[in-house]
Protein backbone atom coordinates (compact mmCIF):
# COMPACT_ATOMS: atom_id res chain seq x y z
CA UNK A 1 0.00 0.00 0.00
CA UNK A 2 1.33 3.44 -0.48
CA UNK A 3 -0.42 6.66 0.35
CA UNK A 4 0.03 9.87 -1.19
CA UNK A 5 -0.10 13.48 -0.09
CA UNK A 6 1.03 16.81 -0.65
CA UNK A 7 1.60 18.05 2.84
CA UNK A 8 4.22 16.96 5.33
CA UNK A 9 1.79 16.96 8.08
CA UNK A 10 -0.83 14.85 7.05
CA UNK A 11 2.04 12.51 5.90
CA UNK A 12 3.49 12.55 9.50
CA UNK A 13 -0.11 11.91 10.81
CA UNK A 14 -0.78 9.08 8.88
CA UNK A 15 2.52 7.51 9.49
CA UNK A 16 1.87 7.98 13.04
CA UNK A 17 -1.74 6.41 13.19
CA UNK A 18 -0.31 3.08 10.86
CA UNK A 19 2.25 3.25 13.45
CA UNK A 20 0.08 3.00 16.68
CA UNK A 21 -2.39 0.75 14.69
CA UNK A 22 0.65 -1.94 14.02
CA UNK A 23 0.40 -1.00 10.27
CA UNK A 24 2.98 -0.37 7.86
CA UNK A 25 2.85 1.42 4.21
CA UNK A 26 5.12 3.59 1.88
CA UNK A 27 3.51 7.15 2.39
CA UNK A 28 5.22 9.87 0.68
CA UNK A 29 5.03 13.44 0.03
CA UNK A 30 3.53 13.95 -4.24
CA UNK A 31 1.31 15.71 -6.37
CA UNK A 32 -1.74 14.07 -6.61
CA UNK A 33 -1.57 14.35 -10.46
CA UNK A 34 1.49 11.99 -10.14
CA UNK A 35 1.16 9.34 -8.43
CA UNK A 36 4.78 7.89 -7.33
CA UNK A 37 4.30 4.61 -9.67
CA UNK A 38 4.81 2.69 -12.73
CA UNK A 39 1.59 2.89 -15.45
CA UNK A 40 -0.84 0.27 -14.91
CA UNK A 41 0.77 -1.31 -12.00
CA UNK A 42 -1.96 -0.11 -9.06
CA UNK A 43 -5.08 -2.80 -8.47
CA UNK A 44 -6.78 0.39 -6.79
CA UNK A 45 -6.83 4.12 -6.09
CA UNK A 46 -8.79 6.08 -3.07
CA UNK A 47 -9.12 9.79 -3.04
CA UNK A 48 -11.16 10.21 -0.74
CA UNK A 49 -11.89 14.57 -0.09
CA UNK A 50 -8.88 15.66 -2.49
CA UNK A 51 -10.07 15.24 -6.25
CA UNK A 52 -12.15 18.66 -6.27
CA UNK A 53 -9.61 20.94 -4.33
CA UNK A 54 -8.44 21.72 -7.90
CA UNK A 55 -10.23 23.39 -11.10
CA UNK A 56 -11.73 21.41 -13.82
CA UNK A 57 -8.32 21.46 -15.62
CA UNK A 58 -6.25 20.01 -12.37
CA UNK A 59 -9.11 17.48 -12.16
CA UNK A 60 -8.90 16.27 -15.32
CA UNK A 61 -4.76 15.83 -14.88
CA UNK A 62 -5.48 13.99 -11.59
CA UNK A 63 -7.89 11.50 -13.15
CA UNK A 64 -6.15 11.46 -15.83
CA UNK A 65 -2.90 10.55 -14.05
CA UNK A 66 -5.08 7.90 -11.89
CA UNK A 67 -6.31 6.06 -14.94
CA UNK A 68 -2.71 5.78 -16.09
CA UNK A 69 -1.60 4.07 -12.88
CA UNK A 70 -4.10 1.84 -12.61
CA UNK A 71 -3.85 -1.40 -14.61
CA UNK A 72 -6.88 -2.66 -16.86
CA UNK A 73 -9.89 -3.34 -14.88
CA UNK A 74 -8.28 -1.23 -11.74
CA UNK A 75 -10.43 0.52 -9.27
CA UNK A 76 -11.14 4.22 -8.61
CA UNK A 77 -12.48 5.04 -5.17
CA UNK A 78 -13.18 9.14 -4.81
CA UNK A 79 -14.89 11.77 -3.88
CA UNK A 80 -16.50 14.67 -5.58
CA UNK A 81 -17.92 18.19 -3.71
CA UNK A 82 -21.74 18.07 -4.93
CA UNK A 83 -23.37 21.17 -5.89
CA UNK A 84 -25.73 19.66 -2.83
CA UNK A 85 -23.41 20.79 -0.09
CA UNK A 86 -24.44 24.01 1.71
CA UNK A 87 -20.86 25.57 1.32
CA UNK A 88 -21.83 25.82 -2.61
CA UNK A 89 -24.51 28.35 -1.42
CA UNK A 90 -22.25 30.21 0.89
CA UNK A 91 -19.63 30.40 -1.71
CA UNK A 92 -22.13 31.70 -4.39
CA UNK A 93 -23.43 34.42 -2.04
CA UNK A 94 -19.68 35.57 -0.46
CA UNK A 95 -18.77 35.88 -4.02
CA UNK A 96 -21.49 38.39 -4.56
CA UNK A 97 -20.01 40.37 -1.34
CA UNK A 98 -17.05 40.31 -2.49
CA UNK A 99 -15.36 37.78 0.16
CA UNK A 100 -14.93 34.83 -2.25
CA UNK A 101 -14.00 34.43 -6.00
CA UNK A 102 -15.04 32.22 -8.32
CA UNK A 103 -12.29 31.07 -10.32
CA UNK A 104 -14.36 29.69 -13.24
CA UNK A 105 -18.19 28.10 -12.97
CA UNK A 106 -18.40 25.93 -9.85
CA UNK A 107 -14.75 26.58 -8.63
CA UNK A 108 -14.90 28.54 -5.67
CA UNK A 109 -12.17 29.79 -3.33
CA UNK A 110 -12.72 31.57 0.17
CA UNK A 111 -9.34 33.09 1.66
CA UNK A 112 -10.85 34.33 4.62
CA UNK A 113 -12.06 30.94 6.07
CA UNK A 114 -9.51 30.22 8.59
CA UNK A 115 -11.22 26.88 10.00
CA UNK A 116 -12.14 24.62 7.24
CA UNK A 117 -10.35 23.94 4.15
CA UNK A 118 -12.76 26.35 1.83
CA UNK A 119 -9.47 28.98 1.60
CA UNK A 120 -8.59 25.92 -0.68
CA UNK A 121 -9.67 25.72 -4.47
CA UNK A 122 -13.02 23.77 -4.48
CA UNK A 123 -14.76 22.83 -7.37
CA UNK A 124 -18.87 21.58 -7.07
CA UNK A 125 -19.72 19.19 -9.34
CA UNK A 126 -23.09 17.28 -10.69
CA UNK A 127 -23.41 13.88 -11.43
CA UNK A 128 -23.61 14.57 -14.59
CA UNK A 129 -20.18 16.44 -14.75
CA UNK A 130 -19.32 13.14 -13.06
CA UNK A 131 -20.54 10.93 -14.97
CA UNK A 132 -20.11 12.07 -18.45
CA UNK A 133 -17.08 14.48 -18.29
CA UNK A 134 -14.87 13.81 -15.81
CA UNK A 135 -14.83 10.36 -15.47
CA UNK A 136 -15.84 9.41 -19.03
CA UNK A 137 -12.48 7.32 -19.40
CA UNK A 138 -14.17 5.02 -16.58
CA UNK A 139 -16.97 2.90 -15.98
CA UNK A 140 -18.81 4.28 -13.25
CA UNK A 141 -20.13 1.66 -11.51
CA UNK A 142 -21.86 3.20 -8.81
CA UNK A 143 -22.06 6.73 -7.77
CA UNK A 144 -24.65 8.11 -4.72
CA UNK A 145 -24.43 11.41 -2.99
CA UNK A 146 -23.76 11.06 0.93
CA UNK A 147 -25.33 13.75 2.49
CA UNK A 148 -24.17 14.18 6.09
CA UNK A 149 -25.68 17.10 8.28
CA UNK A 150 -23.49 18.53 10.96
CA UNK A 151 -23.79 21.77 12.89
CA UNK A 152 -21.39 24.78 13.24
CA UNK A 153 -21.65 26.28 16.19
CA UNK A 154 -20.78 29.82 14.93
CA UNK A 155 -23.58 29.21 12.24
CA UNK A 156 -27.18 27.67 11.37
CA UNK A 157 -27.02 23.49 10.92
CA UNK A 158 -25.55 22.80 7.59
CA UNK A 159 -25.30 19.97 5.08
CA UNK A 160 -21.63 18.37 3.86
CA UNK A 161 -22.61 16.47 0.61
CA UNK A 162 -20.14 14.60 -1.67
CA UNK A 163 -20.35 11.91 -4.73
CA UNK A 164 -19.03 8.38 -4.01
CA UNK A 165 -17.79 7.00 -6.82
CA UNK A 166 -16.34 3.51 -7.72
CA UNK A 167 -15.29 3.37 -11.07
CA UNK A 168 -13.60 0.72 -12.94
CA UNK A 169 -10.87 1.95 -15.86
CA UNK A 170 -11.75 -0.83 -18.44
Amino acid sequence: MTGVQTCALPISACRRRLRDAGLSAAVTRSDMAEIPAEDGSLDCVVAWHIVYHATVEGIERVLRGIHDKLRSGGYLLATFISQSNSSYEVSQREVREGLAQELEPDTFVRPHDKVGDKRLVHHYATETEIREHLLSDFEVLSLEQERTPFDDPTAKPRRSTHWVVLARKP
